[in-house]
């Protein structure tokens, strides 16, 4: 199929093939390089050739190490950055689930004392209701005649043994009154005795 192409004052007839070859350019690479030759047509249909350097100095060394190679290591390094990412993502997961556990075990133990908290102030609360000291003392004096002791009867001193005290233990001499002849009476007898 012919078409009219229209350069300048000229007009030609040209088959649509040619015109398509004409207007395309063909670029040329020099192997292991960048340097390209393109070679092209202007509009007056002259051939026209540039050469295009590449003045850069990793691409061409680069483009000396062979595809494959390049692969593998771009492959390799995928690899890694995925098992990084798979590992990142673990620890992340794993490290959020024990916090949220121990969230929910601090939760738990807090709703335990809680509980605790409320029988043991109603057990308190019982206990205090159960030993009224004013109740004690009125049944101990009124309905066993017992009688709260003076202060003069009352002897204090310390003991080296620590443990359960008997009632009739041996109260040391250099603690007893001696005008208080009712404890002096007593402790002989319990000498006495060998208690």
């Amino acid at each position: 199929m012919k078409q009219y192409v229209v350069h300048g004052n000229t007009v030609r007839s040209v088959d649509i093939e040619e015109l398509k070859t004409a207007n395309s350019t063909v670029v040329i690479e020099q192997k292991g390089h960048r340097n390209q030759l393109h070679l092209y047509r202007t509009r007056t249909g002259q051939l026209q050739v540039e050469y295009a350097e590449d003045k850069s100095v990793i691409k061409p060394i680069l483009r000396c190490i062979p595809a494959v190679i390049i692969d593998r290591i771009c492959y390799t390094a995928l690899v890694f950055s995925l098992v990084i990412i798979f590992f990142s993502s673990y620890q992340c997961v794993k490290l959020d689930t024990l916090v949220a556990t121990r969230l929910s075990n601090i939760e738990q133990r807090r709703s335990e004392l809680e509980d605790l908290k409320l029988q043991n102030g109603e057990l308190k609360a019982a206990i205090n209701s159960a030993i009224n000291p004013d109740v004690i003392y009125q049944e101990a004096t009124q309905l066993y005649g017992m009688v709260a002791p003076a202060d003069s009867e009352v002897i204090t001193f310390t003991r080296k043994e620590t443990g359960y005290v008997r009632t009739w233990d041996d109260i040391p001499t250099d603690k007893v009154k001696e005008e208080n002849i009712a404890v002096m009476l007593t402790n002989r007898i319990m000498k006495l005795f060998g208690k």
